[in-house]
């Protein structure tokens, strides 16, 4: 009975995390919904767009191997802790990303811009960390890799 009682345990545990991660998946994508580009003056500086495609592409080939990985199995160390410690390496990462893109506020672009008039935002996480948009990805791609318990 114990035997029993401890699989439905373990399948509860397994389907919360995969709630929560869903859930924080669903926030995260909300960033394209409300955070559009807000920088509505024209630079005239340098504009780059081809490295958010390309960044779009490694997040996706990573999020989808590690997913792929995690349902063929081949896993690490399939291990309760390193699933929770994912869970929060992503939502760390997701709340980086947000906390960034509303302390940049009309600066905020998916596009990189370069321009002579442009400002230093040295404010919320830019204090601490110089690319907090690109630590929150990291930390997100790194916490899918850690909650899927993959080598992806």
């Amino acid at each position: 009975m114990d035997k029993i009682f401890n699989g439905i345990k373990e399948r509860l545990f397994l389907f919360i995390a995969d709630l929560v991660f869903i859930a924080a998946t669903v926030i995260w994508l909300s960033e394209f919904v409300f955070f559009k580009n807000r920088s509505s003056e024209q630079t005239r500086g340098q504009q780059e767009r081809s490295s958010f495609f390309l960044i779009l592409a490694a997040v996706l080939i990573s999020v989808i191997a590690s997913l792929l990985f995690r349902e063929r199995q081949w896993r690490l160390v399939p291990n309760n802790f390193l699933l929770w410690l994912g869970l929060f390496i992503y939502v760390s990462g997701i709340t980086l990303r947000f906390w960034a893109i509303v302390t940049l506020q009309e600066h905020f672009s998916r596009e990189i811009r370069t321009s002579a008039t442009m400002e230093l935002v040295s404010s919320g996480p830019n204090r601490s960390v110089r690319h907090p948009l690109y630590t929150g990805l990291f930390l997100c791609v790194l916490g899918v890799a850690v909650y899927t318990q993959t080598i992806a």
